[in-house]
């Protein structure tokens, strides 16, 4: 949760990788667990049509630690939270550190990276502070002439 909240409140670009087996998280052409490789691939992935109640899986453990959770269906789960003092400032060793924890079996969990002075969306899009709902349908839909030269800029 504080991960979340920290997330929300940044004022910058906030990447949160949630691990759950559910495709939505990588459903993209090139991954091997969106859902059209799965249903291409699978023979049977799961019954669709009945999901049981299962208990939360949570976990409460040292920071620095390391923890093997079971999931619902047997696999286990190496779980390794980082130490309180980790260097969150550095986009590179954070990369390093999860490869390196991947070669162990290992998912590192915690804030990996920060760029505090990164920039609010809003400010790099230059969008507007009006609600959407408050905006008039030609600022909405300015027109083909407009569109097409926002189109042109991406070519």
């Amino acid at each position: 949760m504080p991960l979340i909240k920290a997330a929300i409140s940044h004022r910058g670009f906030a990447f949160l990788d949630i691990i759950s087996p559910c495709v939505t998280f990588n459903n993209h052409p090139k991954s091997t667990r969106s859902y059209d490789y799965v249903h291409d691939n699978v023979v049977t992935g799961a019954i669709a049509d009945f999901v049981p109640v299962k208990k939360e899986i949570t976990s409460d453990f040292a920071e620095g630690a390391c923890e093997d959770m079971c999931l619902h269906d047997g696999p286990l789960m190496r779980i390794k939270k980082l130490m309180p003092d980790y260097d969150f400032k550095n986009a590179m060793k954070a990369i390093v550190d999860i490869e390196e924890h991947k070669k162990k079996g290992e998912i590192l969990t915690g804030l990996l990276y920060l760029n505090p002075t990164g920039n609010h969306f809003h400010e790099i899009n230059n969008t507007t502070n009006t609600s959407l709902t408050q905006l008039d349908q030609d600022t909405l839909c300015p027109g083909s002439r407009i569109l097409s030269s926002i189109n042109d800029s991406f070519r």
